[in-house]
């Protein structure tokens, strides 16, 4: 069975709002966004997703139809963080993201991103070549 924290259906037209929440456990996606609403999360933690074998590359967060806001939240895993439909729009600011940039964008039609950190993996004095 599919397992993802949030469902926003593809009839949502209004807000959807968390603030100070954290998301953990094995699941899917932390939230699979439809609709043409605005889905915001800020001050969050993600902890877990993509933790099922039938998607392994799942993202955190998958914006099928409407608009994104993602502020001030913390991104534990390396893993896809955001993946963006077309015609949607998103602004990613303020965020922290553990391991590399993942966020895969299939053309939305207006992605705004400022002052996200990436903490990638660093190797150590001995490694370095």
């Amino acid at each position: 069975a599919v397992s993802n924290h949030v469902v926003v259906a593809g009839t949502n037209t209004g807000p959807v709002k968390f603030v100070n929440s954290a998301f953990w456990g094995p699941t899917r996606s932390v939230a699979d966004v439809s609709g043409s609403g605005l889905a915001s999360f800020s001050s969050c933690e993600f902890v877990e997703w993509a933790e099922q074998d039938d998607v392994p590359d799942a993202p955190a967060i998958q914006l099928r139809g409407g608009k994104l806001m993602l502020s001030g939240n913390n991104f534990h895993q390396d893993k896809v963080q955001v993946e963006l439909a077309e015609d949607t729009v998103a602004v990613i600011s303020g965020n922290i993201f553990s391991g590399s940039k993942h966020w895969v964008d299939h053309g939305a039609a207006n992605l705004q991103e400022v002052a996200n950190a990436f903490d990638t993996v660093r190797k150590s004095v001995g490694e370095l070549q």
